[in-house]
C-alpha cells in the first residue's frame, strides 16, 4: 500500500480489510492547503456531487501556500456541492479528524497523503496519514 502512496498522481481509494459498509451521503475531507489535497478534490468531484453533504475539516497548525477552505467551498458550491467548511483544534490531528467525521455522521473521511517532496519528513516527523 505505500508504494500507492508514494506516487499520488491518482488517488487511491482505501477500505478496511473486513466489509463494511460505505455512505456516500455524507463526505468528510480533511483540508490543509495542499496541492495534494486540490488534486483530491477536483478528482472526486463527480462523486462529492452525489453526495448530499460535504464537509471540509480544517485544522488550524495548518498554513501553506494553496486554496484556503473557504476558497474550496465556494469552489464546490459552484459545482453544485453542498459543501461547508468546519475548524478543528486539537493536539493530534489523526484523531481530531476521525472523532470530527464520526461527530459528522460522514460515511468516508477523503484525505491527502504522502507527496515525494515530504515523504522523508512524513517517515521521520510522522504525521496524519501515518497515524491511521
Amino acid at each position: 500500500m505505500m508504494g500507492a502512496l508514494i506516487n499520488p498522481s491518482q488517488p487511491v481509494l482505501i477500505l478496511p480489510q473486513k466489509w463494511v459498509m460505505i455512505g456516500f451521503e455524507r463526505i468528510a475531507i480533511a483540508w490543509k492547503n495542499g496541492q495534494t489535497e486540490s488534486l483530491l478534490v477536483h478528482s472526486l468531484l463527480p462523486l462529492l456531487k452525489a453526495a448530499k453533504d460535504v464537509v471540509l475539516i480544517t485544522e488550524g497548525k495548518y498554513h501553506q501556500f494553496g486554496a484556503c477552505a473557504s476558497d474550496v467551498t465556494q469552489y464546490l458550491n459552484a459545482h453544485g456541492v453542498k459543501a461547508r467548511r468546519k475548524q478543528v483544534t486539537a493536539s493530534k490531528t489523526a484523531d481530531a479528524l476521525v472523532k470530527t467525521t464520526k461527530a459528522e455522521k460522514a460515511g468516508m473521511l477523503v484525505c491527502g497523503a504522502f507527496n515525494r517532496r515530504s515523504l522523508t519528513s512524513q517517515r521521520l516527523l510522522g504525521g496524519a496519514p501515518s497515524s491511521y
